[in-house]
């Protein structure tokens, strides 16, 4: 199945002419349940997983601090001052389009 794109005209949907050949031999590839083998030195130890995690949560607690007092303060200030909108009047139509409108 593999070959019958190389076999089939390029009209028709099969491989242009200039495409690179497989391989003779396809790429062994391992078998599925094979685990890599294990790391000799871990990549971070405890107490340098521990202070990432420390550093994190310091950033983290950074930037949330101003973003709650801004969501604080904006819910305060419309409290404070509320006011109605008046509802606007329609524009009036231009005097070219008044003429036109009333001519039949």
């Amino acid at each position: 199945m593999a070959q019958l794109p190389a076999q089939l005209p390029t009209a028709v949907g099969g491989e242009a002419a200039d495409t690179p050949q497989a391989p003779a031999n396809p790429p062994a590839f391992p078998p599925v349940h094979a685990m890599p083998p294990s790391r000799p030195v871990p990549v971070m130890t405890d107490a340098e997983q521990k202070q990432a995690e420390a550093e994190l949560i310091a950033a983290r607690d950074r930037q949330t601090k101003p973003a709650q007092k801004q969501v604080q303060q904006a819910q305060k200030k419309p409290a404070a001052t509320t006011k109605q909108a008046s509802p606007k009047p329609a524009p009036e139509p231009a005097p070219d389009q008044t003429a036109a409108a009333k001519t039949p």
